[in-house]
């Protein structure tokens, strides 16, 4: 079944039904013993922030469910997070690298990628996989208390605030940035892009054409944010190198490439977000409350 809500079905239905769905799909990925463990550590991540997207969307009609649904599956993802960033430094650096190759040469760097190479070896390791058992526990655990999500609200109203306050939160991170770009601020940004980006592919069947199109805007927005952050933390584990070779010319100079390409992702992504956010927030949600009506109707307790 799709992950976005369905005219058949009341936006609670769709709701359990999406995150049960997701939550079963992390738990074969995990079970699954031929996918390479880096690949599955990203999946299940990207599947419990999907999760947390999903919740958010409907927030304020949750209730205080919301607030345990959403720690709940945060702190199951950060439980992978350190796996998950060892795994991408190592695809980072070389990314970075090729993109500077015709500029540099790579083999100045040769000791630095060795030490990259080492660090994820070593999370490659029985640990991550007791991890990802926990992970699955804990995924389990969420999957019995979904029958008991309930919703004060249906139609549109359900999802009203959630949807407006996301895009609101996006939107403000997008001032923010433009003021003080620290990574930081980037990397709340990227969060509520993503989240806002969740939205879309939940709410496309309003419109698939117009919504696809945004959300195409958006996951390239994502990609990029997703980058800058990930240079971000390559920039931080190769400082925390030993100091003899932080000390060395070679490290300074990948540093001095990672901030470069940093500040051209930077610069792009605002450029496009200021685009894709440039509409005040009530106006968006008025806009898709219109959608909504449109293609749904005004029936009463029902999403169609």
């Amino acid at each position: 079944m799709p992950f976005r809500l369905l005219p058949r079905e009341s936006v609670i239905e769709s709701v359990r039904r999406i995150a049960a769905e997701q939550i079963d799909k992390a738990c074969d990925e995990i079970d699954d013993p031929r996918r390479q463990q880096a690949k599955t550590v990203h999946q299940v991540r990207k599947r419990c922030k999907r999760l947390r997207g999903l919740v958010h969307l409907v927030r304020p009609a949750m209730g205080r469910t919301y607030r345990t649904e959403n720690a709940w599956f945060r702190d199951t993802a950060k439980r992978l997070a350190a796996a998950r960033d060892g795994e991408t430094a190592l695809d980072t650096y070389d990314k970075l690298v090729e993109h500077f190759s015709p500029q540099v040469d790579r083999s100045i760097f040769d000791s630095i990628r060795q030490r990259l190479t080492l660090q994820r070896k070593h999370l490659r390791s029985d640990a991550v996989g007791e991890q990802l058992v926990g992970v699955r526990d804990r995924l389990a655990e969420a999957l019995e208390r979904i029958p008991s999500w309930q919703l004060d609200r249906d139609g549109f109203a359900a999802v009203r605030s959630g949807l407006g306050q996301t895009y609101g939160r996006a939107r403000d991170s997008l001032v923010q940035v433009r003021k003080h770009p620290t990574p930081e601020a980037f990397h709340v940004w990227r969060k509520w892009v993503k989240y806002h980006n969740d939205h879309c592919a939940l709410l496309r069947g309003l419109w698939p054409v117009v919504i696809n199109a945004r959300r195409g805007e958006v996951d390239r927005l994502g990609i990029w944010l997703g980058e800058d952050h990930d240079l971000a933390v390559l920039k931080d584990r190769v400082g925390s190198l030993s100091n003899e070779v932080a000390q060395r010319n070679d490290v300074k100079t990948l540093c001095g490439l990672i901030d470069q390409r940093r500040q051209q992702i930077e610069s792009t992504s605002i450029s496009l977000g200021s685009r894709v956010f440039a509409e005040e927030r009530k106006a968006f949600v008025k806009r898709h409350r219109r959608y909504w009506k449109a293609s749904y109707g005004n029936h009463v307790g029902r999403c169609e």
